[in-house]
């Protein structure tokens, strides 16, 4: 295909005109090319035309197209800018391909690898329930008896406000700390994209070393830490 900028007029051959629904003669504009643009796609393929008229560099770009009919294909296109006798852009040469058969492999295998990922984190949570029924009964422990010496207090007319308000605070925080547990399992076993964020190095590697302490005391093995400092 072929863009001349002075007139507007995109000229195509008639296996293209065909395929993108337009008419075998008769002018054919920029617009009517862009609005066959996938509306997700247009804005970033106009910036790269307008970047590559600019710069006066070939460019490259993937991008979908909606055909009349309503079915949406990938195209993969190059284009090399031709300048006029003043040095000024003339026309935008380009070849489009067919890319759909390649994306639709892409999004097949990028699938398969999210439900093997899904499915590895799922084997490691039945590898890990031991540790994770040991995390979950040490808060939930915790709570108990803490309920229980609050209950005791109360019940012998012995309160004391500060032992009581200690007691409260333990119990939020191991109430937290389970609730942490049993969202850190939600996460690993949904079938979704697993999100990417900042962490604590040194707080990843407690948190390791106390879901190993209950095998490191069952094997008489000691565990040291040399955490770097904050």
């Amino acid at each position: 295909w072929e863009w001349h900028l002075a007139t507007n007029e995109i000229w195509a051959t008639n296996a293209r005109r065909a395929v993108l629904g337009w008419p075998s003669t008769g002018k054919v504009s920029f617009e009517d090319l862009m609005s066959q643009v996938h509306p997700e796609d247009r804005s970033r393929i106009r910036q790269t035309i307008n970047d590559a008229l600019r710069d006066g560099k070939d460019y490259e770009s993937e991008y979908r197209l909606v055909l009349p009919d309503g079915i949406v294909r990938w195209m993969s296109t190059r284009g090399r800018i031709h300048f006029d006798s003043a040095g000024k852009p003339s026309r935008l040469l380009g070849i489009s391909i067919d890319i759909t058969a390649r994306k639709q492999a892409e999004l097949v295998a990028q699938r398969d690898r999210a439900e093997l990922s899904h499915l590895s984190r799922v084997a490691l949570m039945g590898e890990m329930s031991a540790s994770i029924a040991h995390e979950l009964n040490q808060p939930l422990s915790g709570i108990l008896s803490n309920a229980a010496a609050g209950q005791r207090f109360i019940d012998q007319g012995d309160v004391n406000l500060r032992e009581i308000r200690e007691l409260l605070g333990d119990i939020i925080s191991d109430g937290r700390r389970a609730s942490d547990v049993v969202r850190g399992i939600r996460g690993m076993v949904k079938k979704e994209q697993m999100a990417r964020r900042s962490v604590d190095l040194n707080q990843v590697v407690v948190d390791a070393l106390r879901m190993a302490s209950p095998d490191a005391l069952l094997h008489s093995c000691q565990l040291e830490t040399r955490l770097a400092c904050a």
